[in-house]
C-alpha cells in the first residue's frame, strides 16, 4: 500500500517512497510517500497564510473542532491502537491506552482553547507617573509551528503537540518519526473530517536535511520536539530566534528505601516501569537505587518477577514486553550489555537478543562511568 502525506488540507505522492515496517515481524505494512523541498515550502507558506486566520477564528469553533477531533480517536480506538502497534511495536493494551490519552489530550485542549485572547490587567501607578492609569496583557498565538514528535508515543505526543497549537490558533507542519508516519497520517485525517481550518495542518515525512532546514526557517515561530537529548540540543542550536520546547530523554533512576512499606507492590510497579513498551520511554526505569538492608531481599524479588517475563506478539493482549523500534536499537542495547560485562558489570538475567527483541536484562555492580548508568539506554 501506498501512503500519500497531507499538504495543507490534500493528500499528495511524491516520487520518493520509504517502506514503513512492523519491527516485530519485519513485515513491510506500507510505503510512504515522502515530502520534497517544494512540498515542504508550499506547507510553510500554507501555515503562514492560515495563522491570521486562525488566530481570528472564535474560540467555541477551536473548541468545538478539538471536541470533535478527541470523539473521533475516541471512535477509532481499534484501528489506532492496531497502527501504532504494527509500526511501533508498542504490545496492543499500551497502545490501546495511548489512544485514550490522546483522546483525552485534545479534550483538555478544548477546554483551554480561551487561553487565546484571555486578558488580565496590569497596576501602572507602583510610580508616581503611572497614578491614574494601568495596562494589560493578553495572550496572542505565537504563530506556524514545527512539530517533531516521536516514535515511542506516535499519537499521544503528537496531541501533546496539534492539541495545544489548535485550541489557540496556531497552524502546526508535522514531521512524524520515520518509524511510525502511518499514525501521525491517520489523526490527519481526523484532523480533516473534525472540520479543522484550511493550512492549519500539514504532515510531511521528509529526511534529516530537510527537517534542520525547516528548523533553521524563521517563518516557524516556535519548535517543539521530542526526542533524544543529542539531538534536541543541536535543533535548538540552530533554530535561531524561534521559541524552543523540548521535552528529551532521561536515564530514570529509582531509589527504593528500607523503609518501604510493600515490598511486593514497589517490585510490581519497577517491573512494569523497566519493561513495558520494551523500555523505550523517557520516564521508564532504567536505575535502581536499594537500600543495602533490603537489597537482597529485593533483587531475589525483582529477578523473580522480570524472569516470568517472556518477549511476545505484540498484537496479543498478554502480551507486555514488545520488539524495540528496530533491529539496530536493539543490537546497540545488546552491545551496551555486552561492553557492561566487560567492564566489570554482573548480568543476572537476559542479555540475549532476537531480531529487535531484547532479553528483559538486570546488571550489577555496573562502573558508574558505563553508558548504562550515564546515558539513555
Amino acid at each position: 500500500m501506498d501512503v500519500p502525506f497531507f499538504l495543507a488540507g490534500e493528500w499528495v505522492d511524491s516520487p520518493r517512497l520509504e517502506a514503513n515496517v512492523n519491527p516485530a515481524t519485519g513485515e513491510v505494512i506500507g510505503h510512504v510517500y515522502q515530502a520534497d523541498e517544494a512540498a515542504i515550502e508550499q506547507a510553510l507558506q500554507a501555515a503562514v497564510r492560515a495563522a491570521p486566520k486562525f488566530a481570528q477564528q472564535p474560540t467555541y469553533v477551536r473548541a468545538e473542532v478539538c471536541r470533535r477531533i478527541s470523539n473521533l480517536i475516541a471512535e477509532r480506538e481499534s484501528d489506532l491502537a492496531k497502527m501504532i502497534t504494527a509500526e511501533a511495536g508498542k504490545p496492543i493494551q499500551q497502545a490501546i491506552g495511548e489512544v485514550q490519552r490522546a483522546s483525552f489530550t485534545f479534550q483538555l485542549a478544548a477546554e483551554q482553547a480561551g487561553l487565546a485572547g484571555e486578558e488580565r490587567s496590569v497596576a501602572a501607578d507602583r510610580f508616581k507617573t503611572g497614578a491614574g492609569r494601568f495596562g494589560y496583557v493578553k495572550r496572542v498565538p505565537v504563530g506556524p509551528v514545527l512539530a517533531m514528535s516521536p516514535f515511542n508515543f506516535p499519537l499521544n505526543l503528537t496531541a501533546h503537540k496539534l492539541g495545544p497549537a489548535f485550541a489557540v490558533g496556531c497552524p502546526v507542519v508535522l514531521k512524524p518519526s520515520p518509524f511510525t508516519p502511518q499514525t501521525n497520517l491517520m489523526l490527519a485525517r481526523i484532523c480533516e473530517e473534525a472540520g479543522l481550518i484550511e493550512g492549519a495542518l500539514s504532515v510531511v515525512p521528509c529526511d534529516v536535511a530537510l527537517a534542520e532546514g525547516m528548523v533553521r526557517d524563521e517563518r516557524f515561530a516556535l519548535l517543539s520536539f521530542t526526542g533524544s537529548v543529542k539531538v534536541g540540543w543541536y535543533l535548538k542550536s540552530i533554530a535561531g530566534r524561534k521559541r524552543v520546547v523540548l521535552e528529551l530523554g532521561n536515564n530514570s533512576a529509582n531509589i527504593v528505601h528500607e523503609d518501604a512499606k510493600d515490598l511486593e507492590v514497589v517490585v510490581q510497579r519497577l517491573v512494569l516501569g523497566s519493561y513495558a513498551s520494551a523500555g523505550q520511554v523517557c520516564i521508564k526505569v532504567q536505575r535502581l537505587y536499594v537500600h543495602r538492608p533490603i537489597f537482597e531481599e529485593f533483587c531475589a524479588a525483582f529477578l523473580k518477577q522480570t524472569g516470568e517475563l517472556s518477549p511476545g506478539d505484540p498484537m496479543q493482549p498478554e502480551t507486555l514486553l514488545g520488539p524495540m523500534i528496530d533491529e539496530a536499537h536493539a543490537q546497540r542495547v545488546e552491545r551496551w550489555v555486552q561492553e557492561a560485562e566487560a567492564a566489570g558489570a554482573r548480568v543476572l538475567s537476559g542479555g540475549g537478543r532476537q531480531g529487535a527483541y531484547v532479553e528483559p536484562t538486570v546488571l550489577t555492580e555496573v562502573p558508574h562511568d558505563n553508558p548504562c548508568v550515564q546515558e539513555e539506554i
